[in-house]
């Protein structure tokens, strides 16, 4: 005989809330698109590099609130981009690349129907990139970053396994700043450049499936794109310029619902 779940709160339980209540790590590659300029294109830096990100969320009644929404998502990536500069000692070169990003959701979802949900959220985090340019001219920059923003989740429950998920941010950076040392090339004094701080937008697209009640095939696509301003002089001549970077990350996993009710459907 078919069993029914009990209901798993007063707000009720369906496929949206049941991704809602998710962990996840997945693989992770990023294409990193990062171009300084300086009354014209200068240097960058393409390429797309490999790595992990492990994903937790949650929605929940908080204080008599129905589908109180976290998220939290840390992101590593270690690989090489392409280096290219329009003029100087090396104009082309494969540099190594570290990157850690963090990022963090807080929200609140209303049902539009029983199979769709927007949640309208609080969003903030932080990134950093170790960017080792090599060879005889090259030396170490860490850039890094924190931003804080509004967004909207849109989620879409076609069929009882399938979530489909898009969301968007628009937000700005704080503390921004990149920090120059040496790694045995070119002898740049080491410095700390703070830099401008400018809008950041983040958008991404995922779909989740349930395989079972608990294990979750998931997959998605996040394009974010946000600038530096350019830095003071130091007091050795130097300075970081202006710069924009386009990233966009797929990702590809697996996850667990917790509190996944018994539902003969699945």
């Amino acid at each position: 005989m078919p069993l029914k779940a009990a209901p798993y709160s007063a707000c009720g339980y369906n496929a949206i809330t049941a991704s809602n209540n998710q962990i996840s790590v997945d693989f992770a590659t990023e294409h990193v698109d990062y171009l300084e300029t300086f009354g014209g294109p200068l240097d960058s830096e393409k390429g797309w590099v490999p790595g992990v990100s492990v994903t937790g969320s949650a929605m929940r009644n908080w204080f008599g609130l129905c589908n109180v929404y976290f998220f939290g998502r840390g992101t590593f990536l270690n690989g090489t981009t392409h280096y290219w500069a329009s003029g100087g000692p090396v104009t082309s070169n494969t540099d190594g690349a570290r990157i850690s990003e963090e990022d963090f959701r807080l929200g609140k979802g209303f049902d539009l129907a029983n199979n769709v949900m927007l949640t309208p959220y609080l969003g903030g985090g932080a990134r950093q990139w170790g960017r080792n340019l090599s060879g005889p001219s090259g030396y170490h920059e860490d850039y890094r970053h924190a931003y804080l923003g509004g967004g909207l989740l849109l989620q879409y429950s076609p069929v009882h396994r399938l979530v489909l998920s898009t969301s968007a941010l628009v937000g700005r950076t704080f503390n921004s700043e990149m920090e120059a040392s040496q790694n045995g090339g070119f002898p740049i004094p080491p410095w700390t450049f703070p830099l401008g701080h400018r809008a950041i937008f983040m958008t991404e697209s995922s779909a989740d499936y349930a395989i079972t009640p608990s294990v979750h095939a998931n997959v998605g696509v996040q394009y974010t794109s946000f600038k530096y301003g350019q830095s003071p002089v130091n007091p050795f001549g130097f300075l970081e310029p202006d710069s924009r970077s386009h990233n966009v990350t797929v990702r590809a996993g697996l996850g667990w619902a917790f509190d996944a009710p018994l539902v003969a459907r699945y």
